[in-house]
């Protein structure tokens, strides 16, 4: 077994690197998370806090907590998991080889799940300790949507480092366990048939995770509802919406593809043969579509839910600028991490697609297709990518926002509904040029040969 592990690790290096180099951002940013929740309630952290007020530990402690939760946590529960199914999908040939030479099912599921908690340990590991030098700048970063004057010391701790590397690992493990075992049951014949690309489906499991986050953010929306204080209300709408994300990022195997190819079909094919050929290679790969677009759509929906409840507020109390300002700068400190681990995620995803995304490219040259088509298409596959990560979370902002506009309209009894999509569509922007750089570089360098040579250099 542990000859096996060592040559697919060899083999396929970009299979395990980008893996770990995502589960090592998602558990640096975790551990910072850690060290500020465990620094914030510590006795010395409470009295540095008592410095400034009253208020301050109070504030102070509920943004460490709503950092942990919502803007590093979910987004990393929801990356470590898409990028463990889409690695498990992308060496499906080397798995059916394991049985091939005559690996059973359940010998392929534990060589699968040991490989993935052994990328797990070395980045988590390393996550948590590249954290370590960033503690300083953190504690500013979180203080600096503060007035108080206070100074927190944040030190590491060996409990905020355990608890770090056993979420990584079992996080990374839960994702991993249901290809896991779907891939054991993959027929040897597989092993020398062209890769195929097959659709995730519903797990009962999947149906009752949703289930239940949908219910959770049912009852956190009737909270908003009946909370008298704008405030309070504020709050339980961001939560109800983090729950609404969460079930959306549970059933996207039935959403995502519905969503994108049902906004994707408003340009002809008669119009744009790249904008065709983009689309359908989305539908072809839409299990690697969906685990692209599910983390840059939970970060994406993280700041339009915050941004437009917070947009929402400031009209329905007539906030001044500064208000405004520091809800800005707020919703910056509390959801950066989200958009950094949601790019990174969706990034991994790609890069362990971009051997068949060539193979694609290198097909569709070899029957003629244009030179320029070819050039725009993976770029017209980001812009897919990315606008149905948008269209995911301005969903949650519009459900979001419209909750907390009902809570306005039985409180006060006037109705304001605002969207800001401002930072959304940053966000989106930036993500949309590191998905096409990744997705478009190695395209171009195989338009520097001849298809049939690109099919057997990438095949």
């Amino acid at each position: 077994m542990l000859t096996l592990i060592r040559a697919e690790i060899l083999r396929n290096r970009l299979g395990i690197v980008a893996p770990i180099i995502a589960n090592a951002i998602v558990s640096a940013l975790t551990a910072l998370a850690f060290y500020f929740l465990i620094s914030v309630n510590s006795p010395r952290g409470i009295d540095q806090l008592a410095a400034g007020g009253p208020r301050a530990a109070n504030l102070i402690q509920q943004l460490t907590v709503f950092l942990f939760i919502a803007g590093v946590i979910v987004p990393g529960l929801v990356t470590l998991v898409a990028v463990a199914a889409a690695s498990v999908e992308r060496n499906r040939t080397s798995y059916a080889r394991w049985r091939l030479i005559g690996a059973s099912p359940r010998q392929v599921s534990v060589l699968v799940l040991a490989q993935f908690g052994l990328g797990a340990l070395i980045a988590s590991l390393a996550g948590a300790l590249i954290a370590i030098p960033f503690l300083g700048l953190g504690s500013r970063y979180l203080l600096s949507v503060t007035d108080f004057g206070v100074d927190l010391t944040v030190a590491p701790s060996l409990s905020g480092l355990l608890w770090t590397m056993g979420l990584s690992i079992a996080v990374t493990l839960i994702g991993a366990a249901g290809p896991a075992l779907r891939i054991g049951r993959i027929e040897p014949i597989a092993a020398i048939r062209v890769d195929q690309h097959v659709r995730v489906r519903m797990t009962w499991f999947r149906w009752t995770l949703s289930a239940l986050a949908l219910f959770a953010c049912a009852l956190t929306a009737a909270s908003a509802i009946s909370e008298s204080s704008t405030g309070p209300a504020s709050s339980a709408v961001l939560l109800s919406g983090v729950f609404l994300l969460i079930g959306l990022a549970t059933a996207a195997p039935v959403i995502v593809p519905r969503l994108t190819l049902f906004w994707s079909a408003i340009v002809p094919a008669r119009v744009s043969a790249a904008w065709y050929l983009a689309r359908h290679q989305a539908a072809h790969r839409i299990s690697s579509t969906t685990a692209a677009v599910v983390p840059l759509g939970v970060a994406v929906g993280l700041f339009a839910v915050y941004f437009g409840a917070a947009a929402t507020w400031e009209q329905a109390v007539g906030a001044s600028a500064t208000e405004s300002r520091s809800n800005a700068l707020q919703g910056l400190v509390l959801f950066a991490p989200a958009g950094v681990i949601g790019i990174c995620g969706s990034l991994a995803v790609l890069l362990l697609a971009s051997k068949a995304s060539q193979h694609e490219g290198a097909l569709v040259r070899s029957i003629g297709a244009r030179r320029s088509d070819l050039i725009w298409l993976p770029v017209l596959e980001c812009v897919i990518h990315t606008c149905t990560a948008l269209l995911l979370g301005f969903l949650a902002s519009v459900l979001s926002t419209l909750v907390y506009s009902v809570s306005l309209v039985v409180n006060t009894g006037t109705w304001t509904f605002v969207v800001n999509p401002v930072p959304s569509l940053a966000l989106a922007g930036i993500g949309f040029v590191f998905l096409a750089a990744t997705l478009a570089i190695p395209r171009l360098i195989t338009l520097a040969a001849d298809g049939i040579q690109d099919l057997g250099r990438v095949g």
